[in-house]
């Protein structure tokens, strides 16, 4: 009976490789994962080698991608998905029909996945561990205080309301500008003008029209402006985005086109690409972006500030008028910065005078509402 047995087993021709069959896809994915860790890690070790040569080398591959993928509208990386979707919905029916081992089937599906992030590592990533853009552009970056913080929260605002006169409008006055495409059309006007005329290398990339993404519903819900795909070269942008994000949200795709990899440097690009752009609704775009993250970061350190802050820079933003002006900053005076403190307080002194019974702390709150414009007409002539 023994000997029946090994007779039986050596004529099983799959016996003795099974073991082998079972694992090849994992040591596939394995293979890739090793390779993607030896590329980081070689990045992260000698990121002033990869300086000097791999964005180089990237961004003219990205434009040659560009090139390819711009003869379809479609976004070339979205179809992809849906075909390698396809292929494993197919792959497991034939699983179940042809009975597959399924621990041998996720083994390779393990190993595409790892071999697109080695693909996708190669071609883009590795720009993760390059300078910043800072260090390309030659600009000293420092540390800086609420105070600073503050006044370019300011600055940027009056840059936006200033600029807010000038941009396109529809009848009841909202913001309307030209269609994506021609949006996109012009976007990389800005890095040329930073290339050619400011003498920045780093922004002499693709600046092909960014395309339209797909399924803009799903993204929408999901919070997602753009996204940009190294291995097709392609810089997408959320269509259903309001108008007035839209052109500083292409430039910031195509700077990530462009191997700024970091979302910090790629914001900066966008600032710096949209603030010399010729068209009023770019430059907009531009201050009203940089206001809005330097509020973020304000709000995080005083939330309270920034939030009547806000609404005073609003309520005259949406009801320009003498008495609008009288209740919000229209500069930097102290007098008018003043504003700021004065108008939130009297209402909630308002609010204290009544809870408070009399005789007990009324009056301070009454001295302290006649005092601050006093002091603020004072430090108005400082």
């Amino acid at each position: 009976y023994t000997m029946i047995l090994s007779k039986k087993d050596a004529c099983d021709p799959y016996k003795e490789d099974f073991p082998l069959k079972y694992l090849r896809g994992y040591l596939a994915a394995g293979i890739f994962g090793a390779i993607t860790w030896v590329l980081m890690a070689y990045a992260q070790r000698f990121s002033t080698i990869v300086d000097m040569v791999y964005p180089y080398v990237t961004r003219n591959l990205q434009s040659i991608l560009a090139q390819w993928s711009s003869q379809v509208d479609l976004c070339l990386w979205q179809l992809l998905a849906v075909a390698l979707g396809a292929l494993i919905l197919c792959s497991i029916v034939l699983m179940v029909v042809l009975k597959w081992n399924a621990i041998q089937w996720g083994g390779w599906v393990l190993a595409v996945f790892s071999g697109i992030y080695l693909l996708h590592m190669a071609m883009w990533g590795m720009n993760y561990y390059a300078g910043s853009l800072s260090d390309d552009i030659r600009l000293e970056v420092s540390s800086y205080n609420l105070d600073e913080l503050t006044e370019a929260t300011e600055y940027y605002r009056d840059k936006a309301n200033s600029l807010a006169k000038r941009v396109s409008r529809d009848g009841s006055g909202n913001v309307k500008f030209d269609s994506f495409e021609a949006m996109a059309e012009k976007a990389g006007e800005g890095f040329h003008t930073l290339t050619y005329e400011k003498h920045y290398p780093v922004f002499a990339g693709c600046t092909l029209p960014v395309k339209k993404l797909g399924w803009a519903d799903m993204y929408t819900s999901m919070g997602i402006t753009g996204f940009t795909f190294g291995i097709t070269g392609e810089a997408c942008v959320n269509p259903q985005i309001p108008d007035v994000l839209l052109p500083f949200t292409m430039c910031h795709e195509m700077a990530h086109r462009m191997c700024i990899a970091s979302e910090r440097d790629a914001n900066f690009a966008a600032f710096l690409a949209c603030s010399v752009h010729s068209d009023p609704n770019f430059q907009y775009s531009a201050y009203f972006m940089a206001f809005r993250y330097c509020y973020s970061a304000l709000a995080s350190v005083n939330t309270q500030a920034a939030a009547a802050a806000a609404a005073l820079w609003l309520l005259h933003r949406t009801f320009p008028c003498p008495l609008t002006a009288l209740l919000t900053p229209v500069n930097g005076s102290p007098w008018e910065m003043g504003k700021m403190l004065y108008w939130p307080y009297l209402p909630a002194a308002l609010v204290i005078w009544r809870m408070t019974p009399e005789r007990q702390g009324r009056g301070g709150h009454c001295l302290l509402l006649a005092a601050m414009p006093l002091c603020m007409t004072g430090l108005r002539w400082l």
